[in-house]
């Protein structure tokens, strides 16, 4: 038997309204706003009641990603930050966001210590733009490796749809649109 989990934002000036986990309102689509987004949300928030813990290996991969992706957005907080509110930028550190948030709500339906952020405002933006957009690339496949790797072990279907919405949203969404811009500012 499964029990559908929504969550009650405390932050903030929410009021109490519930929430999916993501931020969203209930009713509203997911992130990114499409339905098979909306599925990946109802899945991620669809759990055992009798709570089963992942394995190592499994929060392992848990905590690397939702460390990855705060080093991203740092990385492109960074890059904000000394460069400006560039499109193609601001729209992917918005992604990262949304990333955590779906990261740390996972944390949360497993009963598992949410990792801090150690990364936002620490990293270091390149010299250059270009560079940086070049960086970032390479950063989203490095991210799409990484949760290819994850992909291979885990068995819980929350997680391993987190995983591939991650990995999905890097390499057809972030990827591209940085591609994209590099080429122009060449």
């Amino acid at each position: 038997m499964t029990q559908h989990k929504s969550t009650c934002l405390k932050k903030g000036d929410h009021s109490g309204q519930h929430r999916n986990g993501m931020g969203k309102k209930l009713g509203q689509r997911g992130i990114g706003g499409s339905r098979s987004e909306m599925t990946c949300i109802g899945t991620l928030l669809t759990l055992p009641m009798e709570r089963i813990t992942p394995d190592s290996m499994t929060i392992s991969a848990m905590v690397k990603a939702i460390n990855f992706e705060y080093q991203l957005r740092g990385f492109y907080d960074a890059v904000i930050q000394k460069f400006g509110l560039i499109f193609p930028l601001t729209n992917i550190y918005r992604l990262q966001n949304k990333h955590i948030e779906m990261w740390k709500t996972l944390f949360v339906l497993y009963d598992l210590i949410t990792p801090e952020d150690h990364f936002l405002g620490k990293e270091k933006a390149p010299e250059n733009l270009k560079l940086a957009v070049d960086m970032a690339i390479e950063k989203q496949t490095e991210k799409q490796v990484m949760y290819d790797q994850f992909l291979e072990f885990v068995t819980e279907k929350d997680l391993i749809a987190a995983f591939t919405k991650c990995r999905d949203v890097s390499q057809y969404r972030q990827k591209s649109i940085l591609e994209n811009y590099y080429n122009q500012v060449n």
